[in-house]
């Protein structure tokens, strides 16, 4: 993603999503977390979906404004 075109928030997003995911696989690769653990699914989750958990700052157009709305 071209950082220079992207919004303050989707960069701050970015750079937390960023760490999050590295805590997460830090987490598991030293044991500290067990795999089969509710927090061990939980990172593993972020960590298979990340890119779907971002897609609103590298898709122009996607959030859930409307979808709030009618809630």
């Amino acid at each position: 993603m071209n950082l220079q075109s992207a919004t303050p928030l989707c960069c701050c997003v970015l750079s937390v999503m960023q760490a999050l995911l590295s805590w997460c696989e830090e987490q598991l690769e030293s044991g500290a977390v067990e795999d089969n653990s509710n927090l061990g699914r939980a990172m593993q989750y972020v960590i298979r979906h990340c890119e779907g958990l971002i897609a609103f700052c590298r898709i122009p157009g996607v959030h859930n404004n409307e979808i709030d709305r009618l809630i």
